[in-house]
Formats: C-alpha cells, structure tokens, sequence
C-alpha cells in the first residue's frame, strides 16, 4: 500500500476532521501515519500510526521547534504523500516538496480573515500578519494540492490560477461514527454544546440568557465541552455554577456521549466574517444525532437549520432571544421528535461525509503517481 503521512502541530491526535474523518478513510486505501504534537505518546489506533513529538510548554516553542519535529518524524515513515493540517507547518510543506514529495496543505479556515480576530495576536501587528498570509496563499497553491473546508474561502485560492488541484472537502459528519449517540425522543431541561469555548462563540451571551432564565427560576443545565479561550471564571457568577457544566476539552466520543440527556444542541456563533460565511460542523453533528439546533441566524446557516425545520435560529448578540428560544424548549413549547427525526434525514441525503471522502480520494489518486 501506497504510505501517506498527515502532520499537525497544533491539533490533538482525535480531532474529528483530521483523525476519525480523513485518516480512519484514508486507511482502507493507504497505510497512513498520523505525525502529532499532543504529549500522549506514540501509538497505532484503528490501523493509524499515531507518532507523537511531545507536547510544547507554549505556544512559541510549539511554532519554533515543534513544526521541526513533526518535519524530520514524518520523514522517517517514507511516506509518498504528505498531507498537513496547519499554516505554521507552511514552510515545512515547502521544504517536503523540494525534496521530490507530493503535498497536501488542508486549509481548515479563512486564514487571513481570522488573524483579524485572534486575541493572542497584538491588534497593531494583525494587519500586517494578514498580509502576509495572503503572500503565503499565493505560494502555497503553486506548490501544493489544496484542500479547503469550506466553500467561502474557495475564491482567495482561484484568483491565483494555479495548475495544482484545489478540492473543497467540507466537514460533513461521518455517521457511522455517531450513529451510537443518536436519540430522536428528546426533552428536559439540559442544554448541549462541544467546541472551543469563547466570547467570539456565544459564550458572554449564554451566561446572559442563563441569568435570565435563573430570575425566571426555571431549571436548566448547559454542558460545555471544550477549552475555554478567554478569562472566565465561572465563580464570578456563584449563582450559575451548578447550571452551567465546564468540562474542558474532551474527546470526540467522550464528549458527546453527554449530548444523550440534553434537548438541544447550541451554536451561537457571533457576526465576524469567518463565521458568517462558513458551516460550524457541529451544527451537522447534532442533525446527525438527532439533537435539535440553536444557532444563529446567518443566511448559511439558516439555509441548513430553519428552512429543514432541524431547529431554531436566534440573533447571537440578544441574551433575549436566546432565553427566549431556551425557555420554549424547556417548556416544550416545540416538536423535538420532528427536528430530531428531519435532521438525521437531512445528514443522510444532503451533508454526510460520504460525499466529501470521494473527492479526498479523488485527490489522493491524482498524487500516487
């Protein structure tokens, strides 16, 4: 079998998109190694070789040095094809095909448009990063096959007329992987989500809406399963802490194994470019299990959400009309059989990843030569 090595330094070894989607399908085809940076050690999963450098103390070490050890460990598997994750591994994706590799940049985001957004970047030098990224995408579709998760972006990568293969390979789910965790005869009174936890992502507005619903003394829980990403202390809202669930960040089938008690699933992602025009892939994982959504009323989103009748679509910046949504369903004001049911048809004609794995493959046939 023709060896392909996938290489990430900033996600962990289970990520949904890079591990259980891409690498789990890409292995009935191809002995794939899968080159991380997470600490856990080395190991073989679902017939992955999962090679691990070790775990950076911060993130400028993680950049500076463990870009490097991902690079000389994914030479030692003699891989063919070389598929990386991440725009710090840009200059080692350039130094693999000037020594005869083919390779694949996955582009999981508008690069450029969240640089515009990133609060560890000081806000006077993003401009400048951004631009410079955009030097970087020029370079990156004449020396690579390009993969991008969503279709918004498509338009940066066509304008520079490359003759390398540009695929959009979007985050469908993959059902099988989470067919155990469905449930289509859903109430109570909990509440679920899984990503990263943030302001950008409705966080600041959840803690409103639960406040809000708390004065009205109506019962209700929130799971959050995810790695907060901004200074938030849930002891500062004392009268919250047993209504809102921290978990930090938990794996793929650890963390949704508690959605099976909750009625809803959130994603209330805030108006900021990258959001707008790109899919939240979780808002297909919860169609897919059956829990029903609430999310934002973007065009997009609504395109998937209201007008399948999978869920509710709310004004991310209203804690109002979030309580408001809430509170329906506690009171089970709403047809959750019909919106869990409707999502799981949905997923299944429109936005499974079995869609998306015959153009991954497409591409990889195109390198083996």
């Amino acid at each position: 079998m023709i060896k392909v090595c996938h290489l990430t330094s900033v996600h962990p070894r289970n990520d949904v998109r890079v591990f259980y989607r891409q690498c789990v399908s890409l292995s009935k085809n191809y002995d794939v190694s899968l080159v991380v940076a997470d600490g856990l050690g080395s190991s073989r999963q679902q017939n992955i070789n999962i090679l691990d450098v070790g775990k950076p103390p911060n993130r400028l070490f993680r950049i500076l040095f463990s870009t490097w050890k991902v690079f000389f460990r994914s030479l030692k598997t003699k891989s063919k094809i070389f598929h990386f994750h991440d725009p710090e591994l840009f200059f080692i994706g350039l130094l693999l095909r000037f020594i005869g590799k083919k390779v694949i940049f996955d582009i999981h985001e508008n690069i450029v448009a969240q640089i515009r957004v990133k609060t560890w970047i000081p806000i006077y030098f993003r401009a400048f990063l951004s631009s410079i990224f955009n030097v970087i995408n020029y370079i990156s579709v004449s020396f690579f096959s390009i993969i991008l998760a969503e279709k918004s972006y498509l338009s940066l990568y066509k304008k520079y007329k490359s003759k390398n293969n540009i695929q959009i390979v979007l985050n469908y789910p993959n059902i099988d992987s989470l067919i155990e965790f469905r449930q289509l005869d859903r109430t109570g009174n909990e509440f679920f989500y899984i990503g990263g936890v943030s302001n950008n992502r409705g966080l600041d507005v959840l803690i409103d809406a639960a406040k809000i619903l708390h004065k009205k003394n109506l019962n209700f829980k929130f799971h959050l399963i995810g790695m907060i990403r901004d200074d938030f202390f849930i002891d500062d809202f004392p009268e919250l802490k047993k209504k809102i669930i921290f978990y930090g960040r938990k794996d793929f089938k650890s963390g949704y194994i508690i959605s099976k008690k909750c009625i809803a699933g959130l994603a209330i992602l805030k108006p900021i470019d990258n959001y707008i025009n790109s899919y939240p892939t979780k808002i297909f994982e919860y169609m897919t299990i059956g829990l029903p959504v609430i999310t934002s009323n973007f065009k997009l989103y609504e395109e998937v959400v209201k007008d399948n009748n999978t869920g509710i679509c709310v004004n991310p910046l209203s804690p109002n009309d979030l309580a408001d949504v809430l509170e329906q369903f506690i009171n089970l004001k709403y047809d959750t059989k019909k919106m869990s049911e409707l999502g799981v048809k949905v997923v299944q004609e429109k936005y499974s990843w079995k869609f998306e794995l015959k153009k991954l493959l497409k591409m990889y046939k195109s390198l083996e030569n």
